[in-house]
């Protein structure tokens, strides 16, 4: 990976939990160290996807190293925009604006564009909520009420001046909308899950719904919706400690908020939380009924559809009867 990242970017400070001489070096150029402070070491905090996370040590506190690369951390075979961490910068900048959304958000520290760093708060040891994935697991009334009064905050902002983020875009439009219902993706979903094959769904196998399926990818594209958008609001973005904190914004734009709303309802209903959870939720963010719930339902049911038959899995504990029925369900949520 160090090969691979200098050979593209020669000049750029790569980091590397064993080599902590150059970390220092590094924070030392960046006058983030003091005179009496060494680090004692660096590890990783837990799995990520998209960037390459640490948890750096000294003597007198920790922080977190977030480094964007030119690939995807979890699929390092998948490309990505190196310049992704500028956005979730951009994006903690934003939320400044209001205490209700960076009471959930860490401090920033520093921020490197040049070498694609962020220093940020460490919030300790956080977990994140793809626990709901686990049969039983059920998220509490006053978490979805912090979740729906912080995306209805965020909603609000005034994004003036924030990056179309167009590139980061293109690779999740890629992942929603195209790559899952490609007929030549060569992805063998068998090996996912015995019997999943069957359940496909492709321009061949069901064209109307693959039409449908674009046409909200282009809007997905092309809409810019006024709203400031997380982009990847789900439970693997949101973590807890003390207090819950969403983080992960490496995917934010301006766009139409129903996108939002419909990955929250899609991750809700895989992770089989009720009904009651969704209509709290939606109380809490959308108490002058302005959204269309029609289009979140849409992007919803694709949002399931992608995870079920797409790259970006999730620990679903599902048999192939309950995921046919998922599949099924979001199928009429995006014919609705």
């Amino acid at each position: 990976m160090r090969n691979r990242f200098k050979d593209k970017y020669p000049e750029k400070y790569f980091v590397d939990q064993d080599d902590l001489g150059s970390m220092t070096e590094y924070l030392i150029s960046r006058k983030f160290l003091n005179d009496d402070e060494h680090i004692v070491s660096a590890e990783v905090p837990g799995a990520g996807n998209m960037n390459y996370v640490l948890r750096v040590k000294t003597n007198v506190r920790s922080f977190i190293l977030k480094q964007s690369r030119p690939w995807v951390e979890k699929y390092p075979s998948i490309d990505a925009p190196v310049q992704r961490i500028e956005i979730e910068a951009k994006y903690y900048d934003h939320v400044k604006t209001s205490w209700k959304m960076e009471n959930h958000s860490p401090k920033i520290y520093d921020f490197d564009l040049d070498n694609y760093i962020l220093l940020m708060e460490d919030l300790g040891e956080v977990k994140d909520f793809t626990s709901l994935y686990e049969s039983g697991d059920v998220i509490g009334d006053e978490d979805i009420i912090t979740l729906a009064n912080y995306l209805h905050v965020l909603h609000s902002v005034k994004a003036n001046g924030f990056p179309d983020n167009m590139e980061m875009r293109k690779l999740n439009h890629t992942h929603i909308f195209n790559f899952p219902f490609d007929s030549n993706n060569g992805f063998d979903l068998d090996t996912i899950h015995d019997g999943l094959g069957s359940l496909t769904v492709n321009e061949l196998t069901d064209p109307k719904l693959v039409e449908v399926i674009r046409n909200i990818g282009d809007l997905y594209l092309g809409n810019d919706g006024g709203n400031l958008l997380h982009g990847d609001f789900y439970p693997g973005s949101w973590m807890k400690s003390h207090k819950l904190f969403v983080l992960d914004a490496e995917f934010g734009f301006v766009g139409p908020a129903e996108f939002d709303l419909g990955i929250f309802i899609a991750h809700m209903k895989m992770s089989f939380q009720t009904q009651d959870k969704v209509s709290l939720f939606l109380h809490h963010y959308d108490q002058h009924n302005k959204t269309d719930l029609e289009l979140a339902g849409r992007f919803a049911g694709i949002e399931i559809l992608r995870r079920l038959l797409g790259v970006a899995q999730l620990p679903l504990q599902l048999t192939i009867e309950q995921k046919a029925e998922l599949i099924a369900e979001a199928r009429a949520w995006i014919m609705s």
